[in-house]
């Protein structure tokens, strides 16, 4: 074993350490008042790992630090694009039903009812699989549910493809949106851990962006191989690019190192050093101590500081989710109940898409100088706003059609924000989960907004008056978020920060 330990630099995890020549310290779990045998199993972990490999000059170093300092090296830069390029594949597997609506309408016979059905399907299936599949990530590792939620979603978008009936194809997109719920959160997860600090929050809306991009070329993929070989090849597409991404997945994208460090799988010090090599860095001779006062577990996410948190971006979530799907799926509809003719409604959908891939850009580039927070709220308040102008507009289609892409800048901006946000407002330990229960959450609202836009125009308002009030989500979403504290590298600093006083308490006495 070396003679020098590694530094730490989080005085939380540093007093967990003994002095040299004091007795050992006690480190406890919460609400424990004994010696936590975990804690020296993994004292004595490190300490027989740290025979692995000889000595390095980063071993003083904690390597979640090398991972995110200094430039990013193309293996992360290459694990970055990978998840983007998959998030753009989600974006395509998600919308292809609305793509092939109304052929499918035709070849099965179906009504406005049954196609509804269809088209929220998937939905149903991402809401499930964000909620209860995309948390194991933090068990048994980003990687591992990543490919197996990809190869979820190759298998039933093919699938799909030779489904022989409305009922047979509804549950083969429940069961792609399972998938694709599975992995959404965890590619934001791994951008957010594989990129440096600097770029962190800009690769996190960049890999959202893809989201629009996949939703927008594709569906001019998708209109040109339904017009030449019928609704099934757009499915066969997704199926193709999907098996392609999981190539890519498979060869270039390791597993994350907070996940190694945090978890501490079997293997991990040799699992971290064979990343690290990846990344062409000097291997590590052990991984840092994570005292039990470090440790940072789902029922934390719900206590404290920690636990605001993640009721703030709930609410922030299931708002922004709730006038993004309102956007997405009346707007056409109820462009053409305000008179524009048919052609021109479908247009206005499509300059949603467009101006989208806009504002999602625009904030990736302007989160490499502000924080990702500031720019969220500033894109809830702006979609809000221009859900009034919106409103105002309806009546002139030239400006209904410009004031569209407006819409779809600041709304798919907000979505894309919103990733960024959450991905680093979490510890390592419950990032996924974390990530994919705030999505979970936005989903309910994804699935309510659209059955209350209906309900509410079958009572007789209108559309002037949808666009108001689903304004009032955008303004609710912004105000959460004000709330929401600063982003988080490791369980450490989560932990100093619930054992420092709240702002105004007064502080304890010191002990003489």
């Amino acid at each position: 074993m070396s003679s020098s330990a590694p530094t730490n630099r989080n005085p939380a995890a540093a007093c967990a350490r003994a002095s040299p020549g004091s007795p050992p310290r006690t480190v406890t779990g919460p609400g424990s008042g004994s010696t936590s045998p975990r804690n020296h199993h993994r004292r004595a972990t490190t300490e027989s790992s740290s025979k692995e490999r000889p000595m390095s000059g980063t071993q003083a170093r904690d390597v979640r630090d090398i991972v995110s300092t200094g430039r990013m090296t193309p293996s992360q830069a290459a694990a970055v694009l990978v998840a983007i390029f998959l998030n753009t594949v989600d974006g395509y597997d998600v919308l292809v039903m609305a793509f092939t609506s109304t052929s499918v309408s035709r070849e099965f016979g179906i009504g406005p009812g049954a196609l509804g059905t269809l088209l929220s399907a998937s939905l149903f299936g991402m809401a499930i699989g964000s909620i209860v599949i995309a948390p194991l990530a933090d068990r048994i590792g980003r990687r591992t549910i990543t490919l197996g939620a990809l190869t979820v979603v190759t298998i039933f978008m093919a699938a799909s493809a030779l489904a022989p009936s409305a009922l047979t194809l509804g549950i083969f997109r429940f069961l792609t949106g399972i998938g694709i719920g599975a992995m959404l959160p965890n590619l934001s997860t791994f951008v957010s851990e594989y990129s440096t600090r600097r770029w962190r929050e800009p690769a996190v809306v960049l890999n959202s962006a893809g989201y629009a991009v996949g939703g927008t070329v594709g569906g001019f993929a998708a209109a040109a191989l339904i017009q030449a070989s019928g609704w099934r090849s757009a499915f066969w597409l997704g199926a193709a690019v999907g098996l392609v991404a999981l190539i890519a997945c498979w060869a270039l994208v390791p597993e994350s190192i907070h996940y190694l460090v945090e978890r501490r799988p079997a293997d991990a010090l040799a699992k971290v050093n064979r990343v690290l090599a990846k990344m062409r860095r000097e291997p590590v001779a052990e991984l840092p101590l994570v005292s039990e006062h470090e440790r940072i577990g789902i029922r934390d996410m719900f206590t404290g500081r920690l636990g605001r948190t993640t009721i703030l971006l709930w609410v922030a979530f299931f708002g922004l989710m709730s006038g993004f799907y309102f956007a997405n799926s009346w707007t056409p509809r109820l462009l053409n109940q305000s008179g524009l003719p048919e052609n021109l409604s479908v247009i206005g959908g499509v300059l949603i898409s467009l101006g989208g891939i806009v504002g999602a850009l625009t904030l990736a580039a302007l989160a490499i100088k502000l924080p990702a927070k500031v720019l969220e709220i500033a894109a809830l308040i702006g979609s809000a706003l221009i859900f009034l102008v919106f409103a105002a507009s309806l009546s002139s289609p030239t400006s209904a059609l410009i004031t569209a892409v407006v819409v779809g800048f600041f709304i798919n901006a907000s979505v894309a924000g919103m990733y960024a946000v959450v991905a680093t407002r979490y510890p390592p330990s419950v990032r996924s989960t974390g990530v994919g229960w705030a999505v979970g959450i936005g989903r309910v609202g994804a699935i309510l907004a659209p059955l209350g836009a209906g309900a509410m125009l079958a009572a007789g308002w209108t559309p002037r008056q949808l666009f108001f009030v689903f304004a009032i989500p955008m303004v609710i979403a912004g105000i959460a978020l004000l709330f929401v504290g600063r982003p988080v590298d490791s369980s450490a600093e989560v932990a100093a920060e619930e054992s420092a006083p709240e702002p105004g308490a007064p502080l304890a006495p010191e002990r003489q």
